[in-house]
């Protein structure tokens, strides 16, 4: 993804790269760039939230022009699929994509997950029109009536995750153990 988004790795030794500084604001793709090189020289996952919303949009909508024309349409369940995600690279003739839509949040993890055990399923949470469209259809979602007075449901909570195995490079940078 960090080479679709035209991001390079910045010239700065291990050392610096190892000992930035977290507390700063993602705000640039210079900024991003510098924190993932901090966390992939020492094979550590890093949460960070990206403050520009533009250049976010843009990650997001270059990360979704990588999910394969056949998954852009669906939720995948790590839990239920059965996608490896620790060796989605091994096989490259394998047709498991480098991208794909995971549905998140607690509840709806949980209900996926209880559904593929053979469990009868109701979930009651604020999901998208989206989200609910990609629940199995044997999970029944429930949602509250209008005269309930609720907001409307926020604009989806989207997190980029990228992973990273032992050994991949960014440049002549080298992870030293995967970050998941």
């Amino acid at each position: 993804m960090l080479k679709a988004l035209g991001f390079e790795p910045p010239a700065l030794s291990l050392e610096q790269l190892r000992a930035y500084d977290h507390s700063g604001e993602l705000i640039t793709g210079e900024n991003i760039a510098l924190s993932f090189a901090s966390g992939f020289v020492s094979g550590a996952a890093i949460e960070r939230p990206v403050m520009n919303k533009t250049l976010f949009q843009h990650m997001v909508h270059t990360a979704a022009n990588l999910v394969p024309p056949d998954w852009k349409t669906r939720f995948t369940s790590t839990i239920v699929s059965g996608v490896d995600v620790f060796h989605l690279e091994e096989d490259v003739n394998s047709t498991t994509p480098i991208a794909w839509w995971s549905l998140g949040g607690s509840a709806p993890v949980m209900a996926v997950r209880l559904a593929a055990e053979g469990a009868e399923v109701s979930i009651a949470a604020r999901l998208s029109a989206r989200q609910r469209s990609h629940l199995p259809t044997c999970i029944q979602s429930l949602t509250a009536p209008p005269a309930f007075g609720l907001p409307p449901v926020p604009e989806e909570d989207i997190h980029l995750i990228m992973e990273y195995d032992a050994g991949e490079r960014w440049g002549n940078l080298v992870a030293p153990r995967a970050n998941r």
